[in-house]
């Protein structure tokens, strides 16, 4: 009698053995296909100096505006987070024959939304002031070449984290600026829409 027993034990021993092998092994293979969860880069979540450039284009000037920025993050409450900085930019256009230079200076604000751990919608605006130098098609300096003007913008779009510390950004503008004139004569200033993106640098 005893050998029978001991080969029923031994038996079922070898069945439940059998069994959690083949559950650690189906446990291995799902670990092997379901990659394990990564925390993605959130720079939301900075606070502090940040730098940054871009470019972007005008549609109806028809030129590219090349610009800086200098800010400060105050860092996310919740799912936002809110920035100020100054913005120093350059366009070179043509006018009516004319070679104009516009080198705007604002100070922005601007908020973000978290929409992933590394997707972000933002929205903004700034004022300040649009330097003017204009030559001729004639090419001759002549007194009244310069001047200034208010200028002022919206803007809205999406940043993209590469890291903490490094992050990219692309958008849509609306900036408008006072008239000018040269040598007397009137210039209209820029009202516009323009596309563009860059990158930042969170310190």
């Amino acid at each position: 009698m005893k050998l029978p027993i001991i080969t029923v034990v031994l038996a079922s021993a070898g069945f439940v053995f059998a069994g959690d092998t083949g559950s650690m092994a189906k446990g291995a293979a799902a670990s092997a296909i379901v990659p394990p969860v990564v925390e993605k880069a959130s720079c939301l979540d900075h606070s502090g100096w940040f730098v940054g450039g871009g470019v972007d284009y005008f549609f109806d000037t028809e030129a590219a505006y090349y610009n800086g920025h200098l800010g400060y993050d105050f860092g996310r409450k919740g799912r936002f987070s809110h920035a100020l900085f100054v913005e120093a930019g350059w366009i070179e256009y043509d006018y009516s024959g004319a070679d104009l230079e516009l080198v705007p200076l604002l100070l922005n604000y601007k908020v973000e939304m978290a929409l992933t751990e590394s997707l972000n919608f933002y929205l903004g605006g700034g004022v300040g002031a649009a330097f003017f130098d204009g030559e001729s098609a004639h090419a001759k300096k002549v007194d009244g070449d310069d001047d200034s003007g208010l200028a002022w913008q919206l803007f809205a779009g999406l940043t993209y984290c590469l890291t903490d510390h490094v992050e990219l950004y692309a958008g849509v503008r609306y900036f408008v600026t006072d008239d000018f004139e040269l040598a007397g004569t009137p210039v209209d200033g820029i009202d516009d829409f323009a596309l563009g993106g860059g990158v930042r640098v969170n310190f």
